[in-house]
């Protein structure tokens, strides 16, 4: 958990893994889980643009590279807006 923050009360913790809700894995697990998986369906659409899965795997593992490169490291705080 990172420092600062506030996190979910045990009893609702416990029923969320419970039903399976939370299963342990990270976010980018769950994205290559789903990659690997429909490499060539339809990821993402933007107006007439479609992006697969395999091609937007590669722009995130390029993204991943580019912020690498720029000292990003494992356990660092990164902020997103889409």
């Amino acid at each position: 958990m990172l420092d600062g923050v506030v996190g979910w009360p045990p009893d609702f913790a416990h029923r969320y893994r419970a039903r399976g809700y939370w299963a342990g894995t990270t976010l980018g697990q769950a994205f290559d889980r789903s990659a690997g998986a429909h490499a060539d369906r339809v990821a993402v659409v933007d107006g007439a643009r479609r992006v697969t899965y395999r091609e937007l795997s590669a722009l995130v593992n390029r993204l991943a590279v580019h912020l690498a490169l720029r000292g990003v490291r494992d356990g660092a705080r990164a902020v997103f807006q889409l």
